[in-house]
């Protein structure tokens, strides 16, 4: 069926037929604040009570009841479960296997969506029904002013980092979502994103589904140690990355031990 629009751009009832349902997955743990800014940024752009919504499914790895609490009472529009308590990629594809939608929308509980963000990505795969992939831009609201300051920016495409990407639910599941395996919330995206390349598939980059990373401390050196740990394992999930220098695999050997 044809899909049509409104003059004023609005979505039709074609549209709206032809709209493929879409699940917003979001991994929290204990930043009931943060979450909040969030909620209330995807509910400034979305309607909750038109057809075919966006469901919003929050996973909760928190200890504490405060974000679920906040969630029942100021989100009834949300769904709430509780995540497995096994890292962030455990926790989203926890949100993953209970979402509904033909496609994932994933953000970050630390992470403000802009208003066009569901519509920039429900436009896209309505455009492009053969597409199974994409990601948006992802900013930082001000420029580091400290060395010990930072926020992922992705202004291009090309990263498909977990804070800001969209894909069809069928093709999560089929490779396992994102492994669990990683010991610090790091390259776990990265490795998602090199397997599904491996099937030949890219991510279409959607300039209008933007959202922005504040700029954030900083983790500490216990983090880097396992941040550098979870490098360690991508290269060996991925030992094309290192190429085909003796040097390289020679220091990746030397790392490992």
């Amino acid at each position: 069926t044809r899909h049509a629009e409104h003059a004023d751009g609005g979505p039709t009832e074609s549209t709206t037929m032809n709209a493929p349902r879409l699940s917003i997955v979001i991994p929290t743990c204990e930043r009931p604040r943060m979450l909040s800014a969030c909620l209330d940024r995807l509910q400034s752009g979305t309607d909750a009570s038109a057809p075919l919504a966006p469901e919003i499914v929050v996973s909760d790895d928190s200890r504490d009841g405060a974000t679920r609490s906040l969630v029942e009472h100021a989100y009834p529009a949300v769904r709430w479960v509780a995540g497995p308590r096994r890292g962030p990629a455990a926790n989203r594809n926890r949100g993953a296997a209970e979402a509904r939608g033909r496609y994932l929308l994933f953000t970050d509980d630390d992470c403000l969506p802009s208003p066009r963000w569901v519509a920039a990505y429900a436009a896209a795969i309505r455009a492009t029904p053969a597409a199974r992939l994409f990601e948006g831009p992802t900013t930082s609201d001000r420029p580091a002013r400290r060395i010990d300051e930072e926020a992922p920016v992705n202004l291009q495409g090309g990263y498909l980092w977990s804070c800001n990407m969209a894909i069809e639910r069928e093709l999560f599941l089929s490779v396992g979502g994102f492994c669990e395996d990683f010991p610090a919330a790091s390259n776990e995206d990265a490795d998602l994103r090199l397997r599904l390349a491996r099937l030949g598939h890219a991510p279409m980059f959607v300039r209008d589904a933007a959202v922005c990373h504040p700029i954030r401390p900083s983790k500490g050196l216990a983090f880097q140690v396992r941040a550098g740990e979870a490098l360690l394992l991508l290269h060996r999930r991925h030992p094309e990355l290192l190429g085909h220098s003796p040097w390289r695999r020679a220091a990746h050997g030397v790392a490992r031990t």
